[in-house]
């Protein structure tokens, strides 16, 4: 027992902490298993599918955009002390957080979710694709056909919208 403050103590790592609740105390809430540190939120159908459960991290947000340089992101999902990848509100927006230029957001799909379908770098740069570069602000890959489709008028309501790309330097 340490000093203000509950301890829970298991002596196996075939336990785990279990919270119950509803009206007769019978449906699990949540657990939390000690082997590979494992938290089941729900309550478990027995066909080993955690029914939905929602979690709420506070009603108020940041009038600060982004809200993680100073670690008070709202959900952090990682953290070395000095760094946060994780997600806040903001205003009107949900916020992706990472605050180091050396770390992406990448989305994964395909077989198993092994496959990097975008990455967005943490200095700017959209890849979409497999392939990750830092040379061009967005840069399509494919291992078959890429292209690009640009449709305006597609109610062909008025011959004045059209389709364009726009260059500057």
């Amino acid at each position: 027992v340490s000093s203000n403050q509950m301890d829970f103590i298991l002596t196996s790592l075939n336990y785990s902490y279990n919270f119950y609740g509803g009206g007769s105390g019978t449906t699990r809430l949540m657990q939390l298993k000690q082997s590979g540190i494992e938290l089941s939120l729900g309550n478990e159908t027995g066909s080993g599918v955690t029914a939905p459960v929602s979690i709420n991290l506070g009603g108020t947000y940041s009038s600060s955009a982004g809200n993680g340089n100073d670690l008070s992101a709202k959900l952090k999902l990682w953290t070395n002390g000095s760094d946060v990848m994780g997600l806040s509100v903001s205003g009107n927006q949900l916020d992706y957080i990472v605050t180091s230029a050396n770390y992406d957001h990448v989305f994964y799909g395909g077989d198993a979710g092994t496959t990097q379908l975008a990455r967005i770098t943490g200095d700017g740069y959209v890849n979409i694709g497999t392939t990750s570069q830092s040379t061009h602000m967005l840069y399509l890959s494919s291992t078959g056909d890429a292209g690009i489709h640009i449709r305006a008028d597609s109610d062909n309501s008025g011959e004045n919208d059209n389709p364009y790309l726009s260059m500057a330097q």
